[in-house]
């Protein structure tokens, strides 16, 4: 009996052995698929959402289409009230420019009549006209004469002579 005792008992440690090291693989097989299982989760809610935006691209899709055009409205007001500003500026810029040409008329029409012109005054003046423009082309000729002497004549003669 001895040797029946010795050989059960070998035998349970032997089975107690194998027993540990299943039951250590159950325990690691069991924490592999609770590991695999939170992934597949987190994969699920990721494809989830994705699907969910994809769906909420398609409708911000046309909502950012229907942002983007009242923006465009927006922008083509703006242009045209910066256009009818420019205008009202051209209006402005008109308005003074016929302003001075109003002005600039009144002062003509002023000088008219304190100094009538050749058609008012009779045939007089146009000969005091004529008269004056020969003295003064006569007087500019003779200026460039004295000046072209002037030019020719060598610099010492042009210096005064100091007496020593």
């Amino acid at each position: 009996m001895k040797t029946f005792k010795d050989t059960v008992n070998r035998n349970n440690t032997s089975f107690r052995a194998k027993l540990g090291e299943l039951n250590g693989q159950k325990s690691a097989l069991s924490e592999e698929k609770k590991q695999l299982e939170v992934k597949t989760a987190s994969l699920e809610q990721e494809l989830a959402s994705l699907r969910s935006s994809q769906t909420s691209n398609t409708e911000g899709n046309t909502v950012a289409a229907a942002q983007t055009q009242e923006l465009q409205k927006q922008n083509g007001i703006i242009v045209r009230r910066s256009q009818y500003s420019c205008y009202k500026t051209d209006c402005a810029l008109q308005a003074n420019l016929r302003a001075e040409c109003d002005k600039l008329l009144a002062e003509k029409e002023a000088l008219n009549k304190a100094h009538p012109t050749s058609a008012e005054a009779g045939a007089v003046a146009p000969t005091d006209w004529e008269a004056e423009r020969a003295q003064l082309v006569k007087s500019r000729d003779e200026a460039l004469e004295k000046a072209k002497v002037c030019i020719s004549m060598p610099p010492t003669v042009l210096q005064p002579q100091i007496s020593r």
